[in-house]
């Protein structure tokens, strides 16, 4: 399943607004190697509309324990230096806005554009959509947490023989906190065909980790 093709919607969002539904596990499989397994997803009908407008619209869509997307900023001040988006700078602009959907193409009619404002190649521009304007370009859009892996709990998918992962496997198994609150680190053996390199670097990961 390609995730763009999908609408998501944080699970507590979807509880909170009383958008119950039926069991419909998903499994993404993305770009070098990532994977997102939403085992506990259902799928739900609830009703949105966009920020200035009064229709609603009803869609369907997969709840996500973990959608976390990062929270963004557009400040006003970028978009009226620009004269073609000055009179819709209002629905452009906001702060710290935490999206919790994400529409996909199940539900097109809602994202398709509309209308276009546009400048200079150089400049943002703005497409008029079923639930208000969208910002493109420009860099005007501030992501205050970008990891794009992050934001859907997406976790690399390592193989069975991944040295790193083996690596850290051994140092969990054998590093443990002595009384002095230091860290001691068994000795690995002559069986264990594991580089060197990569465990130390792998055994300054784990410090930091049992640290936190």
């Amino acid at each position: 399943m390609r995730v763009q093709s999908i609408t998501l919607i944080d699970a507590a969002v979807a509880e909170a607004v009383g958008a119950a539904g039926t069991p419909e596990p998903f499994h993404i499989e993305g770009v070098a190697g990532t994977a997102v397994d939403a085992s506990a997803s259902q799928r739900v009908t609830l009703e949105i509309r966009g920020r200035h407008h009064k229709k609603t619209h009803q869609i369907t869509a997969h709840t996500m324990d973990r959608l976390n997307l990062f929270t963004q900023t557009v400040d006003r001040d970028e978009i009226v230096a620009h004269k073609h988006l000055r009179d819709i700078a209002n629905d452009l602009c906001y702060e710290h806005a935490h999206p919790t959907v994400l529409i996909g193409q199940d539900n097109w009619p809602l994202i398709i554009t509309r209308a276009v404002r546009g400048g200079r190649k150089s400049e943002p521009a703005a497409s008029y959509t079923e639930l208000g304007w969208v910002l493109h370009g420009g860099g005007v859009v501030q992501a205050h947490k970008c990891t794009a892996q992050d934001s859907l709990g997406i976790e690399p998918k390592r193989p069975a023989s991944d040295p790193d992962q083996r690596a850290l496997d051994i140092l969990r198994a054998r590093t443990r906190q002595n009384d002095e609150g230091r860290y001691e680190t068994g000795c690995y053996g002559a069986t264990m065909r594991c580089d060197y390199r990569i465990i130390m670097k792998q055994h300054s990961r784990l410090i930091k980790l049992e640290n936190v």
